[in-house]
């Protein structure tokens, strides 16, 4: 394909594709070549997929991390969990939340989720509020 970018230029754009971010590759391109969005698109789309090569793989995690990180994912902390592998690492957010969701996956973790419990608890709250004022009546 005959492209009227640099070598260089198309790095950054897959470097960007890498870490999926999609329409920063596909803005990037429009910079690079005063393009439409569309033109953009069927570039970035185009291009083979990147993959990583073993210098792109995270470094080797100690123990004592991966331990903080299923502790926080056992306590139905994930979102704790994708940041603090995300500061330690320094890899995208997304990258950081697919490792996590590995490691849910890979230990078989079941996601707690707080949000049900949290609604159950305020019905209950207005049930008893409900009958006490009744009665005040």
């Amino acid at each position: 394909m005959d492209s009227p970018l640099t070598d260089a230029q198309i790095r950054e754009i897959r470097k960007r594709l890498s870490e999926g971010r999609k329409i920063d590759a596909c803005k990037l391109y429009q910079n690079f070549t005063d393009s439409s969005l569309l033109e953009a698109k069927q570039f970035v789309e185009s291009l083979p997929s990147v993959e990583r090569s073993e210098a792109d793989a995270p470094e080797d995690l100690d123990q004592a991390l991966v331990g903080k990180i299923l502790d926080l994912l056992e306590a139905g902390r994930k979102l704790d969990a994708v940041k603090l592998y995300k500061d330690h690492t320094g890899r995208s957010l997304l990258e950081s939340k697919n490792f996590v969701e590995k490691l849910i996956d890979d230990f078989e973790i079941f996601e707690k989720s707080t949000s049900q419990s949290g609604c159950v608890g305020l019905i209950l709250i207005f049930v008893v509020l409900g009958f006490i004022l009744q009665s005040l009546l």
